[in-house]
């Protein structure tokens, strides 16, 4: 089981966030979540204690970032993948969610990362931004890790840009609006 949307499609300004079904999802995003069904046996949350980085696909290590889900409800990053650091275009690992640009609504953004901890299972998204060099459209997928007593404290995920970028441009230069000031690199 997987989250579902609510009827209304979160959208704001320019952009547009929609569930998706596991089918439809980027492949990078279906073998993450094939990965952790297949160690996991279909158990979610997924029990962190097997996560184990040698036995991830080392296709996805690149592509992986890992969150720690703070006490105050916030969400601080503990990997940041080389992948995503050049995609991205600015490394994220020990910063918080917030100093993210996703292209959405930053109170929708936690919206959704908030219901895979809640919600006990992975989140599977597509969001479509327009800004100022076009369309960018990528997939994400966020998975709730547990510890030992089954509370959910980590997020795992992986995201895949479906659009192409210019090629010296990245995911900031084509989100629209302020990308937190420093770029970190």
């Amino acid at each position: 089981m997987f989250w579902r949307k609510s009827q209304d499609r979160p959208s704001g300004p320019g952009y547009r966030t929609d569930a998706l079904d596991r089918s439809a999802c980027a492949e990078r995003c279906r073998a993450l979540l094939d990965h952790l069904d297949a160690l996991g046996e279909g158990r979610w949350p997924f029990p962190k204690r097997l996560l184990i980085p040698d036995r991830l696909p080392a296709h996805l290590l690149p592509h992986l970032y890992m969150l720690d889900v703070q006490a105050d409800g916030d969400f601080r990053y503990r990997l940041f993948g080389s992948s995503l650091v050049q995609t991205y275009g600015r490394e994220m690992t020990g910063r918080l969610l917030r100093e993210t640009k996703t292209g959405e609504d930053m109170a929708f953004t936690y919206g959704v990362y908030r219901s895979a901890v809640t919600g006990r299972v992975p989140v599977i998204t597509r969001t479509t931004v327009t800004g100022e060099l076009g369309t960018v459209v990528y997939d994400r997928v966020i998975c709730p890790l547990a510890d030992e007593e089954g509370a959910v404290r980590w997020l795992l995920g992986t995201a895949k840009v479906i659009t192409p970028l210019p090629m010296t441009r990245t995911m900031l230069d084509a989100l629209p609006g302020d990308d937190g000031g420093d770029r970190g690199r």
